[in-house]
């Protein structure tokens, strides 16, 4: 929620603002300089545009060449440029997203043993697991109900319910309870992945809790190490 709402948008605006302040800047600090850094950037562009458009039309490139050169156009393309790239990286999630991952996410540790399932700082035994599945983040609703109270009533909604309704909870079933063990942010096949992966190793270890050396269906024999 904050990269997304937060961190990348003023990110891109402050690069933009740097890119025209270097393009544009005044020599000095004086008051008056920056008004007129403020004019170039917005009648006077403006002008230079018309201008220089319809030089291109007359097909006067000696002019064109000078205006340009007055005017300082490479400034505003680089903007342009700049722009219309960060709107193109914003579409491609691998790319949007790696920031996100690399320096926003957690990683969580499983073990598995034929015993038990170490996951973070909760234990499970194997045999009470059940089969995990990936169902909507919890407070996805919740989220959603209070923007959609906030547009009622005029109000600004949060924009949670965003965030939230691309979040999903990945549940390992132990003894009948549902119990959330990570909530991924993305995409829905990444935490069916995650799930389907746990389910993948618990069931090889049970395979091979089963087939010891001593071992029965229900174990491998006492006087041999779980």
């Amino acid at each position: 929620m904050l990269y997304t709402r937060r961190v990348y948008p003023w990110t891109v605006r402050l690069i933009s603002l740097l890119i025209l302040l270097v393009a544009y800047a005044p020599s000095s600090a004086s008051v008056s300089d920056v008004f007129a850094w403020l004019y170039q950037l917005g009648a006077n562009a403006a002008t230079d545009a018309l201008d220089i458009g319809a030089m291109i039309l007359r097909a006067e490139w000696d002019n064109v060449h000078y205006r340009w050169a007055r005017t300082g156009y490479t400034g505003w393309l680089t903007f342009i440029v700049f722009r219309i790239v960060m709107a193109f990286f914003k579409r491609v999630p691998a790319l949007y997203s790696w920031p996100l991952h690399k320096f926003m996410s957690k990683t969580l540790a499983i073990d598995v043993t034929p015993a038990a399932i170490r996951i973070g700082r909760g234990g499970f035994e194997t045999n009470g697991i059940g089969p995990l599945a990936v169902a909507p983040h919890h407070a996805a609703m919740e989220h959603a109900t209070r923007d959609q109270l906030h547009r009622d009533f005029g109000q600004m909604p949060t924009g949670k319910s965003f965030y939230y309704q691309n979040s999903y909870n990945v549940v390992l079933p132990y003894h009948g309870q549902p119990v959330v063990i990570m909530s991924m942010f993305g995409s829905k096949l990444l935490a069916e992945q995650v799930a389907a992966r746990i389910m993948m190793v618990l069931n090889l270890v049970r395979g091979q809790r089963g087939t010891a050396p001593g071992g029965d269906e229900f174990g491998p024999a006492p006087s041999l190490p779980d």
